[in-house]
């Protein structure tokens, strides 16, 4: 185990204290659920998980179980919420990219934008998978502290995404010509068509015409 230079746990780390407990929930949970919250909904299951850890912490007092006791029960909801907010945040960010791909995105810096972005994402998907897997292997400090740190790192990219392409602010721009060209090519299909029918009319009139004319 290490400690900061105060002498504190590592919020990193499984917390042993209910310090450290309170240093989990304010340094890697708070932050995570107020940066959900801005997508104005109200994250249940992290909620549910929390109402948990705090009533598994609360036996202490109440009933006189171990600290010890309550304290591993009630990080590990923590430890399930936090991971379950960087999965909300992840979903977000694909639901935020599928909408993206619905916009003529190459038309932003030469198409730069759209290889970056794509690389991106790519990126995003490996170091999740990376990130989930090492979920199921937290049983000690290294492996909780390497959990966490794999999910920062998708976080980080997460963040990139939003910056960088989802709030570029030539995006509606590119919005507005993707609906003026989709407009445009839907006028085309129905011009198209009418001419079809014109045609399709004349000459089926020459058709008639000249069959009854020449053909008894």
């Amino acid at each position: 185990m290490t400690t900061q230079s105060d002498g504190s746990q590592n919020s990193d780390e499984f917390p042993q204290t209910f310090a450290a407990l309170v240093d989990l929930y304010y340094d890697r949970y708070k932050p995570l659920y107020n940066r959900i919250q801005t997508f104005n909904e109200m994250p249940v299951e992290l909620v549910f998980e929390v109402a948990a850890a705090w009533d598994h912490l609360s036996r202490h007092w109440r009933f006189g179980e171990s600290e010890v006791s309550c304290i591993d029960k009630a990080a590990r909801h923590f430890k399930r919420a936090v991971f379950d907010a960087y999965k909300l945040l992840l979903k977000h960010t694909v639901d935020d990219y599928e909408e993206l791909r619905k916009i003529d995105t190459s038309l932003i810096d030469n198409g730069n934008y759209d290889r970056e972005l794509k690389q991106l994402m790519a990126k995003i998907r490996d170091e999740a998978i990376a990130a989930r897997t090492a979920e199921g292997d937290t049983g000690g400090p290294d492996g909780w502290s390497r959990a966490f740190a794999l999910w920062n790192v998708v976080y980080q990219q997460i963040e990139t995404f939003r910056q960088d392409f989802y709030l570029n602010p030539h995006v509606e721009w590119a919005r507005s010509k993707t609906v003026e060209f989709t407009a445009q090519r839907r006028w085309e299909g129905f011009w198209i068509g009418v001419a079809s029918g014109v045609v399709g009319g004349w000459l089926l009139a020459i058709a008639t015409w000249f069959l009854t004319r020449f053909i008894p």
